[in-house]
C-alpha cells in the first residue's frame, strides 16, 4: 500500500501536468487567432521627428532673442528728450521731424577746426530739417526738406530768423515755428549730431 508522501507526489505531478495542459492549449488557441503566427512586439517609432521639433524649437528661440536684444541695443543708442508741441499721431498719417544739429559741446570728442565749446562755439543749429511723412493707407513715403536759410516769421521768440536759428531756443520753438509757419502737424521728433550720426550710420551696418 503506497504511503503518504508517495500519494502527495503523484498528485502534484498530475497538477503540474494539468496546468502545462491547459497553458499549451491557450498557447494554441491565440496562434490560431493570429494566424499561426507567433505575436509582434510593437515596433519603436522613430524620434526624429521629435528631434526636428527640438531643433525648430532652438532656432526660434535664438532668432526671438537676438530681434528682442538687437532691439535694446539700438533703444539704448537713443537719448529721450522731452519735446512740447507735438501733435497726437493719427491711423491716417503720421509727421516726423528729422534734424541734424551743429551742436560742438554735445560731442564726445571735438575738433579744433570746428570750433571748441570751451572757446564759446556753443551755438545750436539745425543744418538740416526735414519732414518724415508716412502714409500707411497709400503705402508711401515721402521726405520734404526745408532749406536751412529758410526765414520764417517767428524762427525765435525775439522774431523773424532763419530757421535753422530755432533750433537755439529748443527742439520745442523749432516744432512751434513749423506748425505755425508751415501748417505741417509734427508727431515725433529725431536730432542727431555728429556723433549719433556716426553710430546709426554703424548699428545699420551702412
Amino acid at each position: 500500500m503506497p504511503s503518504d508522501s508517495t500519494s502527495g507526489r503523484r498528485e502534484t505531478r498530475a497538477e503540474k501536468i494539468a496546468n502545462h495542459d491547459r497553458l499549451v492549449a491557450m498557447g494554441e488557441a491565440v496562434n490560431r487567432r493570429n494566424g499561426g503566427a507567433a505575436p509582434r512586439r510593437p515596433k519603436k517609432r522613430p524620434n526624429w521627428w521629435r528631434r526636428s521639433l527640438i531643433a525648430v524649437g532652438v532656432v526660434i528661440v535664438l532668432i526671438v532673442g537676438g530681434v528682442v536684444g538687437d532691439y535694446y541695443y539700438l533703444g539704448s543708442l537713443v537719448h529721450h528728450v522731452k519735446v512740447h508741441n507735438l501733435q497726437t499721431s493719427s491711423a491716417a498719417s503720421e509727421n516726423i521731424l528729422l534734424i541734424g544739429s551743429t551742436t560742438r559741446c554735445g560731442l564726445k570728442q571735438q575738433n579744433v577746426a570746428y570750433g571748441l565749446c570751451s572757446q564759446g562755439v556753443t551755438g545750436v543749429n539745425s543744418d538740416i530739417d526735414m519732414i518724415l511723412h508716412l502714409d500707411p493707407a497709400t503705402r508711401t513715403v515721402s521726405l520734404l526738406s526745408i532749406p536751412r536759410d529758410t526765414f520764417v516769421p517767428n524762427a525765435r521768440i525775439i522774431g523773424a530768423n532763419k530757421i535753422d536759428a530755432a533750433l537755439y531756443e529748443g527742439p520745442s520753438q523749432l516744432i512751434t515755428a513749423i506748425e505755425e509757419d508751415f501748417g505741417i502737424p509734427i508727431n515725433n521728433y529725431v536730432e542727431l549730431n555728429f556723433d549719433t550720426f556716426a553710430n546709426v550710420v554703424n548699428a545699420s551696418g551702412a
